[in-house]
């Protein structure tokens, strides 16, 4: 469904979107979700290790947030702050942190020195263990303790 921003100004926004440490596969699905949903991205730029994005959607905004870590792997955060009050009512902005792992399903990693392939990266990190076939969650609070473990290193083991 389209919103409809008749009488919204040319730079209104609701949200923004924060991709880091990603790649151009990612900013192409991003841009061609807003486009499939004639949602307008009002302006958007380079930063430091991403892209930011200021769209007039809140809701898609979250919603895109979510496909983008069922889709890609990695950590979504979200944050709301009190832009306005229209009508007696509070209005908010919301940010939406999209962050890449720096490895994928299938890869071979190390966590807490012990070495694991990723079975699933969906709500959680799932790893199964190469040696002992245990299974175990991560929260992607820890994604940055779990690092990839490149082929040449894996026979070294």
């Amino acid at each position: 469904m389209v919103r409809s921003l008749t009488g919204k100004h040319a730079l209104y926004f609701e949200a923004t979107l924060q991709l880091r440490l990603i790649n151009k596969e990612i900013i192409d699905y991003v841009e061609n979700q807003f486009r499939k949903a004639h949602i307008p991205i009002v302006d958007s730029g380079e930063v430091k290790n991403g892209m930011d994005y200021k769209v007039a959607d809140k809701r898609f905004t979250r919603a895109l947030g979510k496909k983008l870590r069922q889709r890609y792997g990695g950590q979504v955060k979200e944050t709301a702050t009190l832009h306005t009050k229209i009508k007696g009512k509070d209005a908010y902005r919301v940010t939406v942190l999209y962050r890449m792992a720096n490895f994928r399903r299938g890869d071979k990693v190390m966590f807490h020195g012990e070495r694991f392939e990723v079975l699933s990266m969906a709500k959680e990190i799932v790893l199964r263990g190469l040696d002992d076939p245990q299974k175990l969650r991560v929260k992607y609070e820890l994604m940055k303790k779990v690092t990839k473990i490149e082929e040449e290193n894996l026979t070294e083991s």
